[in-house]
């Protein structure tokens, strides 16, 4: 529940602009375009054939951990406690050995977005969130994380410049962030408390949302200037005319709207019952939610 008092906000404001405000102005941009697909967290399978709807290519990642969240809490259940972290980690493995079997016989569309194909990096978090509250979990990425990323990057090199390198270099991006995340939350050194990086993590999701639609408004009238000014001039002050439009977005956002929904997490709190010493890491494992899916951000 937390995570969707995090999420769903800004999600469906954001496809209120499009489907309410932007298919006003461009009727013409959504003949093909149907709001089901984005409200029932599905657009994924639609943008994985290869479509890319007006201003909405970019919120398919969401579409795939929200359908992580489906699975998770089953496995949650269903497995033991101590077998979650291996079903976690099978779950990173069948992701990979989809994406090198269909590489070559499903286009790139559909491995880049499609659910089977992108798991890994919910999974990922998942596996991290649960070992975090877990001093055996800790033991355990101590001693397979660095030969899991030797693997990873092994295989990267391997296979760099065939076909296949491109369903791999996914599972060496969730390899290496994972092993930043897990070593960042073990070891919290000062600079990841840097004001600058505190405050990006703080309005990141609400400028990932906004700065397709913003950005997509802002190159028109600059690059109508571009008779008296070079073009590749426009496009450096794009970058940060962009980055600074969509932060103010963000902050706007989370100032005046998202807080309401953000100060009801309160009373969403996970706790851990009390347990015997040596039942308390199998629990904390059961009870860990898993952190965000795509690029593993705890917002």
């Amino acid at each position: 529940m937390r995570r969707v008092l995090r999420i769903f906000p800004v999600y469906f404001l954001y496809l209120l602009l499009i489907f309410g405000m932007m298919r006003q102005i461009y009727p013409d941009k959504f003949v093909n375009t149907h709001a089901l697909p984005y409200m029932v967290y599905l657009s994924n399978w639609q943008a994985g054939t290869g479509f890319a709807d007006f201003r909405l290519g970019h919120i398919w990642s969401l579409a795939v951990e929200e359908q992580f969240y489906l699975v998770w809490p089953i496995l949650v259940l269903l497995c033991p406690p101590r077998r979650l972290i291996h079903a976690a980690g099978a779950i990173c493995l069948l992701a990979l050995g989809l994406r090198l079997a269909a590489t070559g016989h499903v286009g790139m569309h559909a491995i880049d977005r499609m659910t089977p194909f992108r798991i890994d990096a919910s999974a990922a978090g998942a596996v991290l969130a649960a070992i975090s509250t877990s001093d055996r979990g800790s033991r355990l990425i101590r001693r397979l994380g660095l030969p899991a990323a030797g693997a990873a990057l092994m295989l990267a090199v391997a296979l760099r410049g065939t076909a296949y390198s491109y369903a791999v270099q996914f599972s060496v991006i969730v390899v290496c962030c994972g092993a930043f995340v897990f070593l960042g939350a073990r070891h919290n050194p000062g600079w990841l408390r840097h004001p600058f990086l505190t405050t990006a993590g703080k309005y990141s999701y609400g400028m990932y949302v906004y700065h397709v639609l913003l950005s997509s408004q802002i190159w028109p009238w600059l690059k109508a200037c571009d008779r008296v000014v070079p073009l590749p001039v426009l496009r450096w002050v794009f970058l940060p005319l962009a980055g600074g439009t969509a932060f103010m977005a963000a902050w706007l956002s989370y100032r005046y709207f998202e807080s309401p929904f953000l100060r009801l997490k309160e009373h969403f709190v996970a706790g851990v019952a009390a347990a015997p010493e040596a039942q308390r890491d199998d629990v904390q494992v059961r009870m860990a939610p898993p952190a965000a899916g795509g690029a593993l951000p705890a917002c």
